[in-house]
């Protein structure tokens, strides 16, 4: 996540939208408070600034009217924009999750004899950028702070598929669906989560799609950190033994490819 804001920075740097660095004590986005803040660039739609804990940036949207005056927002503007960074996210997703699914699906099928190690780790496709993949070592611990489905799950001696989602996130809400009949499905042997680092009243005022499986809020992002992941929505899936087996983009496990996975390391169980 870091290596993509600081990405995101540079390419705000390049097309020559920087301010003068701007000191403020604090700044409120939403439910999120930031403290000893210093400004170094915004754009149409974005605030990019360094805090206390770190570098962040925030939508110009969500800042108080005064803030908003000081960076020249243009609420049609920002509009406008957001939704050209809508259809490019779109085209890009779909890109990325056609050239996944090729992929997961050729390495199935040349996985299909070999041995559990191996099985597992042709089928991933990992984060292209990350260099904290998991596969074929044990889970990290599942911490949140609220269950937002009533009691906790029982994840013991179970397939566990974890989905690291926002409901801001379009292509996270286009994975839903398919999480759900994945849910239905296979929900004697696999119990699917879907973990969120924003506050909870955010979840709740998404109501289309309905999420049918277990979810839970953990804003301090303990697990997400843990694992070093730079994009959403991803997906982790642990075996029974806690191993993790798969570690990438929910659109590469179809329902043919989930049920060869889940069967085959079932039976090395």
């Amino acid at each position: 996540m870091l290596r993509s804001l600081v990405l995101s920075c540079l390419l705000l740097v390049a097309a020559g939208v920087q301010a003068d660095p701007i000191k403020l004590d604090q700044l409120k986005s939403g439910s999120q408070v930031f403290s000893n803040i210093t400004v170094f660039g915004y754009n149409t739609t974005d605030l990019y600034f360094t805090h206390s804990k770190g570098i962040a940036n925030v939508k110009l949207r969500t800042l108080d009217a005064d803030l908003q005056k000081k960076f020249g927002f243009d609420a049609k503007a920002a509009a406008d924009a957001e939704q050209q960074q809508y259809q490019d996210d779109v085209k890009y997703q779909g890109q990325l999750a056609a050239v996944a699914a090729a992929q997961a699906a050729a390495a199935a099928e040349a996985a299909a004899a070999a041995a559990r190690h191996a099985f597992s780790t042709e089928l991933s496709i990992d984060d292209a950028v990350s260099d904290l993949s998991l596969i074929g070592k044990p889970a990290p611990a599942i911490e949140v702070e609220k269950w937002l489905s009533g009691e906790p799950p029982s994840l013991t001696n179970k397939f566990v598929l974890i989905d690291f989602w926002a409901p801001w996130s379009n292509p996270c809400r286009r994975a839903i669906p398919q999480l759900n009949e994945f849910h239905k499905k296979f929900g004697d042997k696999l119990e699917i989560v879907a973990l969120t680092s924003v506050p909870e009243n955010e979840v709740q005022a998404m109501t289309e799609p309905k999420v049918e499986f277990d979810s839970a809020v953990d804003t301090k992002a303990r697990l997400q950190s843990a694992i070093g992941f730079t994009s959403i929505p991803t997906v982790l899936l642990i075996d029974p033994k806690g191993i993790v087996v798969y570690q990438g983009h929910p659109a590469a496990l179809n329902e043919k490819i989930l049920t060869g996975i889940l069967g085959k390391l079932a039976e090395q169980q």
